[in-house]
């Protein structure tokens, strides 16, 4: 039988892994965002179209690597 300190610990880790994990996620989804936004705008010149487009692109790629 584990005691209640050793599962308190455990999910400490967990959790300080876990907001790690989300950190890094939003950061490669801003990234992503910038990147695509300021490649589009180069060849676009219109930053609405831009901005529309690369937060598309983003939703679709960040949702197919949450997939399965």
């Amino acid at each position: 039988m584990q005691s209640f300190s050793s599962d308190l610990a455990f999910n400490i880790e967990n959790a300080i892994g876990l907001m790690i994990q989300l950190v890094g996620e939003e950061l490669y989804k801003v990234f992503m965002l910038i990147l695509l936004m300021a490649v589009i705008y180069r060849i676009s010149k219109n930053r609405r179209i831009s901005m529309v487009i690369a937060v598309f692109i983003t939703l679709m790629i960040f949702g197919a690597a949450h997939e399965g």
